[in-house]
């Protein structure tokens, strides 16, 4: 049985071949490969056709560029080209992995397959201008979508889309939330998809995440649309997730979600009841009448 679907949202050719490349190189094939060409000006069927005794791969070039406007709705219609396979990932078009990604997720499935719906694996980021490459970013084999996060929010790790294998249940049952640019989307994901399970961490295999003037990681604009995701990610952690959150998570959040929304210049009145009334049912009036304070001194 073939339980996997690796999902790859095309648009760029130029390390494309090296991600189908490494897939080819995997010690367990046993894996379907779906990529949804969005309407990209860079044609990827002749380097497709070269995999085609190596990989099973459905190619689809949709009419219509949908990642300019909704990298969600991209990925959504590219999901939706998969068959049945319980499980899948989304695979960056200039990301790739090492070859035995699939073979550990194969040999470990009996361990997490009960117990986790999502799974991730150690990462590297490699710099494509500078031609440089980090150490492997490891995890702690098991570890809430919480914690993950916070760790990820006070800068002790890094995180993204291609590194981590998913439920298809999940996924039809939750789906992806549409932030702009999908900022902050990945992370909501695994929040969501997790469903109170922890995230398990395959730390023997290793995908490379590619960085680049060209990634939307590498761009150095679309600063506001990053902030504006940031605030509606922050406070729909804040309103779904206070609860599970202690004492200083919350705090945190609060305090970022503050920041941010004054540095949109998009702090109302309605974000400052929501903020207040926070810090007033979390931490009493003390913190309130400090966050009042801060308000007035603005």
């Amino acid at each position: 049985m073939t339980a996997l679907a690796i999902i790859i949202p095309y648009y760029k050719l130029s390390w494309f071949e090296d991600t189908l490349t490494a897939l080819a190189n995997q010690t367990n094939t046993n894996f379907n490969v779906y990529v949804g060409d969005d309407a990209s000006p860079e044609d990827p069927s002749a380097i497709i056709r070269s995999f085609s005794d190596r990989l099973n791969i459905t190619y689809v070039r949709f009419d219509t560029n949908l990642g300019g406007t909704s990298l969600v709705k991209q990925w959504e219609r590219c999901i939706a080209l998969k068959q049945d396979e319980p499980w899948m990932t989304i695979l960056g078009d200039d990301d790739y992995y090492s070859p035995n990604v699939v073979g550990c997720f194969y040999e470990q499935m009996e361990v997490f397959e009960t117990k986790s719906h999502v799974v991730r694996f150690a990462t590297q980021t490699k710099y494509i201008e500078d031609k440089t490459i980090t150490t492997a970013f490891t995890h702690p084999v098991w570890e809430t979508a919480l914690d993950s996060y916070y760790r990820k929010f006070k800068g002790k790790t890094r995180s993204s889309l291609s590194e981590y294998f998913f439920k298809s249940s999940v996924y039809l049952k939750h789906g992806f939330t549409a932030y702009p640019l999908a900022w902050h989307s990945d992370d909501r994901a695994w929040l969501d998809f997790s469903a109170g399970l922890p995230i398990y961490t395959i730390n023997d295999a290793t995908i490379v995440i590619a960085v680049s003037k060209q990634s939307l990681t590498g761009k150095q604009g679309n600063r506001h649309d990053k902030f504006m995701a940031q605030q509606l990610f922050l406070k729909s952690l804040i309103i779904k997730k206070s609860y599970d959150l202690d004492r200083v998570k919350r705090f945190d959040f609060l305090r970022a979600f503050e920041a941010v929304s004054k540095t949109l210049g998009a702090f109302r009145v309605k974000e400052q009841f929501f903020v207040g009334w926070q810090f007033f049912i979390h931490f009493g009036w003390l913190s309130l009448m400090k966050f009042i304070k801060r308000l007035v001194m603005n």
